[in-house]
């Protein structure tokens, strides 16, 4: 009895976005989705995730039609084009999924909006913050969200509402650092296409930062390293170093947080442990006097389970965020955590970066 009832628990939990029809009648509800852009990104991080969504991919765009048939098939596809507004007009799809180049981005983004359509757009959204700002208007039922997926991901998450709930008590600072391979395109378009992420995370931990220094030292052309500082509202200090110094097989990401009560560390996003902060009596450290080992808790993916909650595709962000972007288009989640107004935000900041540099 006990072994049925679990499996009725199961089985219901897979209806958990239909309700009720779907226990009765075992039909899934699936949205139609069109997805544009069929690149690296897409092909890695985007598309793998589609059989774990409550979606039926109906139509694939590329600016080769060839690429859009290949890989279009691979997930069920039946129709492929090589322009997106052709696409759209003539497939009227539920969702459309976009990851293209930044200066495709607006006229995709205006694309999707006039058939009323809501979007999933990679960052960066735009080149400015008047092509943000603008876009922001178009958007007025609030239907574009950004590929911020770190904001997602399941140990940044749970950073977010331990600030949120002071789990930890008060945050005092935060220490970010990022470091990839070499980046010839210039400081501008690192910012834009690689720092972006961290910096975003600057607003999405302290709402209200502001830059307040930033340093900077080229070694060769692209081997940049920025090390900037920052305070937020509640007496906040923090520190950004990114660095394109390192190797593109190497690349590594590190965030500490020091909390009135404990520390937090999350490196390469998936190893997290906490520890007591230290405690004095009469300005002696108990930990230098006392046997009693300061509490430490650590956690990491269990990739032998093979599970999708232990993917780096879930422990990246990328699944959580495109679940978060159907249930929001289903009705059951607000398009508050990654929108358009949150890239303007985080824009601002890059542009202080920028503006601190000249």
């Amino acid at each position: 009895m006990d072994e049925l009832m679990q499996y009725g628990k199961k089985k219901l939990s897979q209806y958990e976005n239909g309700g009720l029809r779907e226990v009765i009648t075992g039909k899934k509800k699936s949205l139609r989705l069109g997805i544009i852009g069929i690149g690296r990104h897409c092909l890695a991080n985007l598309l793998p995730n589609l059989p774990f969504l409550p979606v039926e991919l109906i139509s694939v765009c590329s600016a080769h039609k060839e690429n859009a048939e290949f890989y279009g098939k691979k997930y069920g596809a039946q129709s492929f084009y090589e322009n997106f507004d052709d696409m759209i007009e003539e497939q009227q799809p539920d969702l459309i999924v976009g990851s293209v180049n930044v200066e495709k981005h607006p006229q995709m983004i205006t694309s999707a909006l006039t058939k009323n359509i809501p979007i999933f757009v990679e960052k960066p959204v735009a080149d400015s913050l008047n092509d943000i700002n603008d876009l922001i208007k178009l958007d007025s039922k609030n239907q574009v969200m950004v590929g911020f997926q770190k904001r997602f991901a399941p140990n940044y998450r749970i950073i977010k509402n331990a600030i949120r709930d002071k789990t930890y008590g008060e945050l005092h600072s935060l220490h970010l650092e990022f470091g990839v391979g070499a980046f010839n395109e210039g400081i501008e378009k690192f910012l834009l296409e690689v720092g972006i992420h961290f910096i975003d995370l600057i607003k999405y931990f302290t709402p209200g930062a502001q830059i307040e220094t930033v340093l900077k030292n080229e070694i060769k052309t692209g081997q940049i390293n920025l090390n900037i500082t920052f305070s937020a509202p509640k007496n906040v200090i923090g520190n950004l170093h990114l660095s394109s110094n390192f190797d593109w097989s190497n690349c590594h990401e590190r965030v500490l947080m020091n909390f009135e009560k404990e520390n937090i560390i999350v490196n390469n996003l998936v190893d997290f442990s906490s520890k007591e902060n230290s405690k004095s009596i009469l300005s002696i450290p108990l930990e230098k006097v006392s046997k009693k080992r300061i509490v430490t808790e650590n956690w990491h993916p269990n990739y032998v389970s093979g599970d999708m909650e232990n993917s780096s595709l879930q422990q990246a962000g990328f699944l959580p965020e495109l679940k978060h972007f159907c249930q929001w288009v289903i009705g059951q989640e607000k398009n508050s955590i990654s929108n358009l107004q949150n890239a303007y935000e985080t824009h601002k900041l890059i542009e202080q970066i920028i503006n601190s540099l000249t």
